[in-house]
């Protein structure tokens, strides 16, 4: 089952004290404004920085800045950058009805369908 795991918060965390700033931010900023791990958040920082999603500007005045592709980032494309598939029934192969169950297939192939569409519709601007 998809849950919010402290990645995905955090970075969500992280995105919104960027969106509120006009200039560069540097991580040392957002982790003492927000209490959240520094070598955690540069993890996550280096991840967004990879996937374009903020851009990184080194040196003594340097930091992290909202790129374009954040505004345009659907919530759907931007969970998978922190999750490899996003399934929300909690479903697995080592469930113990799996050879008697006829419903599983039918039913995360539609709930997943009207949830990823549903996260396709959110931009991760409405979200900061």
């Amino acid at each position: 089952m998809f849950t919010i795991n402290k990645k995905i918060d955090y970075s969500l965390v992280f995105l919104s004290n960027l969106g509120s700033q006009k200039k560069l931010v540097s991580l040392n900023e957002v982790a003492e404004k927000t209490n959240l791990p520094p070598r955690f958040l540069a993890r996550i920082a280096s991840l967004l920085v990879k996937k374009g999603v903020i851009k990184s500007v080194e040196g003594k005045n340097g930091g992290y800045k909202l790129t374009d592709k954040a505004f345009k980032t659907n919530l759907y494309d931007y969970l998978l950058i922190f999750e490899k598939k996003l399934s929300f029934l909690p479903c697995s192969s080592h469930c113990r009805c799996q050879k008697s169950c006829h419903h599983k297939e039918f039913l995360q192939e539609k709930i997943d369908k009207v949830f990823i569409n549903n996260l396709k519709k959110i931009k991760i601007k409405d979200i900061l």
